[in-house]
């Protein structure tokens, strides 16, 4: 099921809707294969870090082409 951000005061028609991406969807995300002791078990490559997680999203999410 697709989730969607609402923006009621836009400028363009007073609605803008985005689709929101979660990171477990996007192909930025892949597991984190890193060797230092503290990492997350999670990595965003478009970021280059380990804050990514399952169930969070940020407007550069890219979803993921499973086909």
């Amino acid at each position: 099921m697709a989730e969607f951000v609402v923006d009621f005061y836009s400028e363009h028609d007073g609605v803008r809707c985005e689709e929101v991406v979660r990171c477990r969807e996007c192909g930025w995300f892949k597991p984190d294969s890193s060797d230092h002791e503290h990492r997350s078990g999670w990595w965003c490559k478009w970021w280059g870090t380990d804050l990514a997680r399952p169930d969070k999203f940020c407007a550069w999410g890219k979803r993921r082409d499973d086909g």
